[in-house]
């Protein structure tokens, strides 16, 4: 029988920003090609060199997250009226409870809340 080798798990956030997981530890990859431990488990040096050797190996480089659109919209959204969360806004209903927020979005009838759920949930 053979002994399993121990295996480093490396993954690039989704977005393709300059994130990575490392065994379920967060690094980052600044503007200036440092790696920073961000959050998760703890930091150790052969996590480190194998994010980096993974960042060589793949020519990888700083590349910003895009913005969501909570970062970037100035816009006033709706309160709603009724239910559990009632008079919170539907940016702050999505961002505290995304299975309610879908949820409200099938079930409500108010086309504007159902609009600005569509838009914030990213529903096609």
């Amino acid at each position: 029988m053979k002994a399993k080798k121990n295996t480093v798990v490396i993954k690039q956030f989704k977005d393709n920003s300059s994130n990575f997981w490392c065994d379920m530890v967060h690094y980052h990859l600044n503007e200036q090609g440092e790696l920073i431990f961000c959050a998760g488990g703890t930091d150790k040096e052969e996590l480190r060199d194998a994010v980096l050797s993974f960042i060589r190996r793949n020519k990888k480089s700083f590349k910003s997250r895009p913005q969501t659109v909570f970062e970037t919209e100035e816009k006033e959204y709706t309160k709603i009226g009724f239910g559990k969360y009632s008079q919170m806004t539907t940016m702050e209903l999505v961002a505290t409870d995304k299975k309610y927020s879908s949820w409200l979005y099938k079930n409500c009838s108010d086309n504007k809340i159902k609009m600005e759920l569509k838009e914030l949930l990213k529903i096609k």
